[in-house]
């Protein structure tokens, strides 16, 4: 059984200089199987009828975070999210997005030294993968702005996280919004709602 992966481990620029490590590895190993018959249960649960396949969801999620070491700043940011998926499998669905940022990263750090004055909205939209685990869910999204003022930022952007759905529909998000996947912006805690048709 080959593989291969991708792992990233930062500090989320919560706190400056945000040193992260990325590691790509390649790996194989061996699979023994018993021969042992299971009832049969998972491949009834996998072929069940999907009710509301349509997955609407939306997200406040604000963040913090510090973008340079010589100024002790944390500077607040907030992420408002939009997101439609499909459910193609009861626990697997895909979909599109947006999403509007609000983080005044320029007015704290030197990106330019132009004298302009730089807004502190973004926006981009986003593609959608999310496997549903029960309550828990693990999402992916990648996406690009289509508003950055920046020119020193990469435009490929997105996040990748965790939601906890309740009973009631609400939902507790956590993420970490980044750039190249690797570029991390910052972390998101959040709160939102889903509604399935």
């Amino acid at each position: 059984r080959p593989g291969i992966s991708f792992q990233h481990v930062s500090n989320g620029t919560i706190v400056s200089p945000n040193s992260g490590i990325n590691m790509f590895t390649i790996n194989a190993g061996m699979e023994f199987r018993s021969g042992h018959n299971h009832s049969g249960a998972l491949a009834i649960d996998r072929a069940k009828k999907i009710e509301g396949r349509n997955r609407f969801t939306f997200i406040m999620a604000p963040g913090i975070k510090q973008m340079d070491r010589r100024i002790d700043t944390r500077i607040i940011t907030s992420s408002l999210i939009a997101n439609y998926g499909y459910m193609i499998t009861p626990e697997i669905s895909l979909g599109i997005g947006a999403a509007l940022f609000y983080n005044d990263t320029w007015a704290w750090s030197p990106y330019t030294e132009r004298d302009e004055d730089l807004s502190p909205f973004q926006s981009a939209f986003h593609l959608s993968v999310q496997r549903d685990m029960g309550p828990l869910a693990f999402f992916l999204q990648p996406g690009s702005y289509f508003y950055m003022p920046a020119r020193e930022i990469p435009y490929f952007t997105g996040r990748m996280g965790l939601r906890f759905k309740f009973q009631n529909n609400i939902l507790a998000h956590f993420a970490i919004k980044h750039h190249w996947f690797a570029i991390a912006d910052y972390f998101e805690w959040g709160i939102g709602y889903e509604f399935n048709r």
